[in-house]
């Protein structure tokens, strides 16, 4: 939908995501995640329009 690929780390897709913190690596990751949700929003919402 967006025609681009995320640049996440293997390292953190692999890590303890029941850890009690998480790490700064793992935060990162998660960010990207929320980002690319709601850009993928917004490209459907213009795709309906």
């Amino acid at each position: 939908i967006l025609g681009v690929a995320l640049k996440k780390s293997k390292s953190a897709t692999m890590s303890n995501w029941a850890a009690p913190t998480l790490t700064s690596s793992q935060l990162k990751y998660a960010s990207l995640d929320v980002l690319a949700a709601g850009n993928i929003f917004r490209a459907l919402r213009r795709l309906r329009a």
